[in-house]
């Protein structure tokens, strides 16, 4: 239930990144950024809807780096969910994708009915959490202002309820 919160706050996060970021102009502290597409397989084929994150290895969290993959597996890395490419830099790769099956239970409350809690949502990781450890993850890609293009492939599907986390 722990790791659930965990994903949820991410995904709030998320959220309130991208709503803050609409609107403002390229900040003025942002590192020269450098074109970065990382490509997720599964069992050798490309794979949509996977969250890919680049955690700095120095240790420097100022700026979010990440990107989804599209259907041909590929992530095209961006900074801060807007602009393209990542600041120079070691990264370690975190891979992750959750899915949810079933509808949340619901409970009646006076003229309405709400869901009980997301909890009671089903969730599945489908690849190996360890490829969304920093710690676990053996992917890691260096940027640089040169090629930036990156394959890893997260082996077998899985299907581990997050609540075994």
């Amino acid at each position: 239930m722990i790791i659930l919160h965990k994903y949820l706050l991410r995904i709030f996060v998320l959220v309130l990144l991208i709503s803050n970021g609409c609107s403002q102009s390229i900040h003025e502290e942002l590192p020269p950024l450098y074109p970065c597409s990382i490509t997720v397989t599964q069992e050798g084929k490309p794979f949509d809807g996977v969250n890919v994150s680049l955690i700095r290895q120095d240790g420097d969290t100022t700026w979010v780096v990440c990107g989804i993959t599209n259907s041909s597996g590929v992530a095209k890395i961006q900074t801060q969910m807007r602009y393209s490419g990542a600041p120079e830099g070691k990264y370690k790769v975190r891979i992750s994708k959750i899915v949810t099956e079933g509808q949340p239970k619901l409970v009646s409350s006076g003229d309405a009915e709400q869901p009980l809690s997301i909890g009671d949502i089903p969730s599945y990781f489908v690849i190996d959490p360890k490829y969304d450890n920093v710690k676990t993850t053996p992917f890691e890609i260096f940027v640089t202002n040169g090629k930036n293009k990156q394959s890893f492939d997260v082996g077998q599907s899985i299907k581990q309820p997050v609540s075994d986390q």
